[in-house]
């Protein structure tokens, strides 16, 4: 059940997910589909399959929620429960606003339309009249930048020609949500930066974004909230680096289990960065998060200028040697060791 104009709750609130679920009947053929509709005796033909599970949670006006986990977890069917596009089999959706959303390469769009005609289309799909998408077609046109193929049929366009069209119409029929599900990756360099600029434009204008991305670096620089789906159920939510550090730790589990069969996750407290050596000069991070599957730990690290001294600042340009101390646990072939240096507000 979904609501769109119910605002029993707060002013602020823009969606509000109660205990969500859906499931999908699976049928092996489409014939088995009809032999369960006509069955006398109700025979179940079907398999159920659970793509969520009690997801529960509030998001604010002008949070942009970025929402990652595997493939499979969930991602587009949340956003199409939050769209209105599928409806929940258990729980309820309240949202306030209207919703402008990108959620598949071309989707809306009638292929032996013009470019054009599309864009009144989906404007009239999303509730707009004809004389306010007048308003905003010139708008729309510069954005979507694709020149006369406007007036040419789109079953004509590129991925890149259709995303950029599309992306064009979401933005500017002034919603008051906008959701996007991974359709920015089709897109050029440039095309994303214009994108991405407009979110800095919708985000000062308090307007509420969601999407889905695998770009770390993308939830941490645009993000204020994010969600962690993992088999359906809401594994995280919160701040980008918590819940970025609770992913990094799912994907590192899986692939262990995996590769191994075994469990990747240990208790690694008593590694902890306070415990290294006595007169250790660099300054470390209480809460330093560590996961994985324990036959080797990082005893100590730091990074050095190449006169062997310990620094804490690093100027461009200049070089460095990163030094580490492991202790092996188990026989490891080819290890293989990594690093990140990542700014204050926790960027690559």
């Amino acid at each position: 059940m979904s609501s769109d104009g119910e605002m029993l709750m707060h002013d602020s609130l823009s969606i509000r997910l109660q205990e969500l679920g859906k499931v999908y009947k699976l049928f092996a053929s489409p014939f088995d589909r009809v032999k369960e509709t006509f069955h006398p005796l109700r025979r179940k033909y079907h398999q159920r399959f659970q793509a969520l599970t009690d997801v529960s949670l509030e998001i604010q006006r002008g949070d942009t929620v970025g929402i990652i986990g595997r493939n499979g977890s969930g991602k587009s069917t949340l956003l199409q429960l939050i769209c209105g596009i599928l409806q929940p089999t258990t729980g309820t959706v309240w949202k306030h606003g209207r919703i402008a959303a990108l959620l598949e390469l071309g989707a809306g769009f009638n292929p032996e339309f013009s470019g054009r005609e599309n864009v009144y289309l989906n404007g009239a799909i999303l509730g707009l009249s004809r004389r306010e998408i007048d308003d905003c077609l010139a708008d729309i046109l510069a954005f979507a930048d694709i020149g006369e193929f406007i007036d040419q049929p789109v079953k004509t366009y590129s991925s890149g020609m259709y995303v950029r069209l599309a992306f064009a119409v979401a933005i500017n029929v002034r919603p008051d949500i906008l959701i996007v599900d991974e359709a920015l990756a089709v897109g050029d360099t440039l095309f994303q930066a214009k994108c991405f600029a407009k979110f800095r434009e919708f985000q000062q204008r308090g307007i509420t974004i969601i999407f889905v991305t695998h770009s770390i670096d993308l939830i941490t620089r645009y993000c204020t909230r994010v969600c962690l789906l993992d088999r359906g159920r809401l594994k995280a939510w919160g701040s980008p680096q918590e819940v970025i550090d609770q992913y990094n730790k799912l994907i590192l589990d899986y692939s262990s289990r995996e590769r191994h069969g075994e469990p990747a996750s240990c208790d690694l407290a008593r590694h902890r960065a306070g415990e290294q050596e006595d007169g250790c000069p660099f300054l470390l991070n209480p809460e330093e998060n560590r996961y994985g599957n324990g036959k080797a730990t990082i005893e100590q690290v730091g990074i050095y200028a190449l006169d062997g001294q310990p620094v804490q600042a690093l100027k461009q340009m200049d070089d460095y040697a990163i030094r580490l101390r492991l202790v092996f646990h188990a026989r490891v072939e080819n290890p293989v060791i990594a690093f990140i240096i990542k700014d204050v507000k926790g960027m690559d």
